[in-house]
């Protein structure tokens, strides 16, 4: 059932998060337009303000991947445990795809 999934391991996205495809960056965009671009809160920050905490937040992200990374046996422990959690995410995403995909939504 998960040999279709992009990431299967923690140290899969840890290594998507810190290389060079961008990974920090559009998990923080996904999470700006997904939780805070509704909020009054963020609507009120000015456009700088908002570059400098996604550019900000990118970079802890990032850095935080490689410490995991440079750390194979804390990411060997915690795997177990997040596993679950990337395969709901991953079968979420794809539900999302395939929604935005379905000819009958536009009926």
């Amino acid at each position: 059932m998960t040999d279709n999934l992009v990431f299967k391991t923690l140290s899969e996205v840890l290594m998507w998060i810190t290389g060079t495809g961008g990974g920090a960056w559009l998990v923080v965009m996904w999470f700006v337009s997904w939780a805070l671009e509704g909020t009054a809160f963020w609507q009120r920050l000015s456009s700088q303000v908002k570059t400098v905490i996604m550019l900000v937040s990118a970079g802890l992200l990032g850095a935080g991947g490689q410490v995991l990374l440079n750390n194979p046996e804390i990411v060997a422990m915690i795997d177990p445990y997040v596993r679950p959690f990337i395969y709901a995410v991953m079968i979420w995403l794809a539900s999302q795809v395939a929604h935005g995909k379905n000819p009958l939504r536009y009926r």
